[in-house]
């Protein structure tokens, strides 16, 4: 979060978004994005999930018309987050590493504040890559 509060800022101070910065064009775009940060965490996953299901049921047809946009986009940003295991083996592999290393670190921080541990799967003690990367496939 405050990774994108200094990228808003960045963003609010750039030309091409000094037109927008005040006025409800940028409350909304930046509601968005925040949104969709949100959405990345996988205590989001389910609740998501299960709300973009409901919208599917609830559709006579195909067409993606019927779905809300906001959600629509939040699904879409989990398709782009979990494609990790369809690219070519190295880069998988490469991006595996990465974001084991982040959430190995959130793991230690979280431990070393009390607080409840979010993926125990990548406790600093427990930690394997190749049983974590199977863990999140299936």
């Amino acid at each position: 979060n405050f990774q994108w509060f200094c990228q808003t800022v960045s963003l609010s101070e750039s030309i091409f978004f000094l037109h927008v910065t005040f006025s409800s064009e940028w409350k909304s775009i930046r509601s968005t994005i925040i949104e969709l940060v949100l959405a990345t965490d996988i205590m989001q996953h389910t609740k998501i999930m299960a709300e973009f299901n409901s919208n599917l049921g609830a559709m006579e047809e195909w067409p993606l018309k019927e779905v809300p946009g906001l959600l629509l986009l939040k699904v879409l940003l989990k398709v782009a987050d979990v494609s990790n295991p369809g690219r070519p083996f190295e880069l998988c592999l490469t991006w595996a590493k990465r974001i084991a290393c982040e959430y190995v670190h959130q793991s230690d921080l979280e431990q070393k504040k009390e607080l409840p541990i979010t993926l125990p799967q990548f406790s600093r003690s427990s930690y394997d890559l190749p049983g974590a990367q199977l863990g999140f496939y299936n």
